[in-house]
């Protein structure tokens, strides 16, 4: 349930994925919240644009679903099969530059945490 509280204070505050926010660097899974409501619009060419894997979240949650409920090697073989598709994508994204994939680091929490501190170590 922190979980959820957690994801409502990054969205009220301007920030989505909390990966990003702290490192500047988008997670495999940026663009799954917009594909997602573009699919609830029936507006399916979007969705694959925001992330071309959204399909394999229903998936994997029925994967894991019947994992959790009698476990057998295929299901094992299913889950990582997609997920190994992922990463995949995940990759070739970032490699053609994606723009729902853009990297900043320097708005990245932590690249500006460093920047402070090293202010004030300078002038101590």
């Amino acid at each position: 349930m922190w979980v959820l509280g957690f994801y409502g204070v990054l969205a009220l505050t301007g920030h989505g994925c909390p990966i990003r926010w702290g490192t500047g660097v988008p997670c495999p899974g940026c663009g799954l919240s917009r594909a997602g409501l573009a699919l609830l619009r029936l507006d399916v060419p979007s969705a694959f644009t925001y992330h071309p894997m959204f399909w394999a979240v229903p998936l994997l949650g029925v994967f894991g679903w019947l994992y959790s409920r009698k476990p057998t090697r295929g299901l094992l073989w299913g889950i990582s099969l997609l997920g190994v598709m992922f990463f995949v994508v995940y990759l070739v994204r970032l490699i053609a530059r994606d723009p729902v994939l853009e990297i900043d680091i320097p708005s990245g929490l932590i690249f500006q945490a460093f920047g402070f501190f090293s202010k004030i170590l300078r002038f101590s």
